[in-house]
């Protein structure tokens, strides 16, 4: 469940953090930044389609696109790439990483996708951790 409104369209989905913080004002910048999103995720041409007329991964580069549009300090991502195919899921993950990297934000994702963790500074392999804390 990528907690998305149903009746909403894409675009109106992607901006509800600057409906809900009275602090955040929409711009020019914040609509640019919207653009961008929606072309690395590759769906700009579904920005008026209501998200009950999307396929799981559409949705899911949706939920993406909603919380890097603010530009946030700290992006929790929890297997992002998940409900993708090969050509998005290397996508997603260089926009997660280009957009964190640009803004020097910190990005934490949870994965059961190995083949991912060659990008990371860090990795914790809680797999291996939980093995050598046995015995």
């Amino acid at each position: 469940d990528f907690q998305l409104i149903e009746y909403l369209d894409v675009e109106e989905n992607i901006r509800i953090p600057y409906r809900i913080h009275p602090a955040m004002q929409w711009d020019d910048t914040a609509s640019d930044h919207l653009d961008i999103l929606l072309d690395s995720v590759r769906i700009s041409d579904k920005r008026n389609r209501t998200v009950d007329t999307l396929s799981h991964g559409e949705k899911q580069r949706v939920a993406i696109c909603r919380s890097l549009i603010a530009s946030p300090g700290l992006v929790l991502a929890d297997e992002p790439t998940g409900n993708l195919d090969a050509d998005n899921k290397h996508n997603i993950l260089n926009i997660l990483f280009e957009e964190t990297r640009k803004r020097g934000a910190t990005l934490v994702m949870v994965t059961h996708d190995r083949e991912l963790l060659d990008g990371f500074d860090q990795v914790i392999d809680f797999q291996s951790f939980h093995r050598a804390g046995e015995g």
